[in-house]
């Protein structure tokens, strides 16, 4: 019989990850099928798949469980191992009231249990080899420096949970899997918490010696709050400073407040009309242009029977494109012109003074 591939999977945050979860129930299961097969007529059987182990450390009380479905809860509460074909092992995180309690009490005796579970995994598959490999995954969510708003229940872990863990993994890859392990962080909301929980994990990971040990006073609250006064200064040199104070002009002047508009409605009421005194009316020269030229003298024929005929010259109105200049030039105040005598053409016989002269 051909040896089986063995992953150990093991994760560590508040939320706990049924997908996942599912995902290794339906590889276990098929490769347990291909198993029995396998014993039933090996000649013609296919080669098993591979065996995973899969752990988890979460809160139970939060999501997706925190609406407390039935379903929901229960496989995050499954522990089951050699049976059917599965390994899996859910450990449900639980309140400290110090850091000896949370080490002695809850990481000693039950949280270290997801890798107790995991050894006795990889013993049970065959043991150490080249077909081991081992895969960790830490949430920073759980981190005591997490929101409150996050961590509801107050199931959280100390910074240093990340450090030890890490190490605690590390042994047990060098044991079995001969120091092959991939970790893959998880998320996180607080700054803080992705800070402290990261630089721990990534220490833990780091080759020490055993008489090595790192402080973990790096990722304590006051070196956490200086690391993050370093973070938040000011970036870029005189290389972006046009850059920098080209944005800062732009921000301040969405900053200021608008200036107070200049423009305003038209009035469109009428104004009051004055009084005109009488003695000086205004007179209109519109079109009134056929009196302000001078009326030529007619000629005429006399008559006969001596009688003298009154008839007034008709006067034809001005173009209009005379009248188009004059209403144009209607704003301009025009001088008042002088009123003309009337033209009068008499037709008849020639007086005796006339005619002698």
């Amino acid at each position: 019989m051909e040896s089986t591939v063995s992953l150990s999977l093991t994760l560590i945050y508040i939320m706990a990850s049924n997908g996942t979860q599912s995902i290794v129930w339906q590889i276990n299961e098929e490769t347990y099928r291909q198993k029995l097969e396998q014993e039933a007529d090996p000649p013609t059987a296919d080669r098993p798949g591979a065996l995973i182990y899969y752990g988890s450390i979460h809160d139970i009380l939060s999501y997706p469980c925190e609406d407390g479905k039935p379903e929901l809860v229960q496989a995050a509460s499954t522990s089951i191992h050699n049976a059917h074909g599965q390994f899996i092992e859910n450990i449900h995180l639980q309140t400290y009231t110090s850091e000896e309690h949370f080490w002695t009490e809850l990481y000693e005796k039950r949280y270290k249990q997801i890798l107790h579970k995991s050894q006795e995994f990889l013993d049970a598959t065959g043991g150490p080899g080249d077909d081991v490999l081992i895969f960790i995954s830490c949430g920073m969510d759980a981190c005591e420096h997490e929101y409150e708003s996050m961590s509801r229940h107050n199931r959280k872990v100390p910074a240093s949970f990340y450090y030890r863990f890490a190490r605690d993994a590390c042994a047990l890859s060098d044991k079995y899997a001969g120091g092959r392990i991939i970790s893959v962080l998880e998320g996180g909301y607080s700054d803080r918490a992705l800070i402290s929980g990261s630089m721990a994990h990534f220490v833990g990971l780091t080759d020490l010696p055993e008489s090595v040990k790192a402080d973990e006073s790096w990722w304590s609250v006051e070196n956490l709050i200086e690391l993050e006064k370093a973070t938040k200064k000011r970036r870029g040199g005189p290389l972006l400073a046009p850059l920098d104070s080209t944005a800062a002009s732009v921000v301040s002047s969405l900053r200021a407040p608008p200036s107070a508009p200049t423009m305003t409605l038209r009035d469109r009421t009428k104004p009051a009309k004055t009084p005109t005194p009488a003695s000086s009316p205004q007179r209109s020269t519109r079109g009134k242009a056929s009196t302000s030229t001078s009326k030529p003298k007619a000629k005429g024929r006399p008559s006969k029977g001596g009688d003298t005929l009154e008839a007034p010259i008709k006067f034809e109105p001005l173009s209009s494109e005379s009248s188009n200049e004059e209403e144009t030039s209607a704003p301009a105040a025009a001088p008042e012109q002088k009123k003309l005598p009337r033209v009068v053409l008499k037709l008849g016989k020639p007086q005796p003074s006339d005619a002698s002269s």
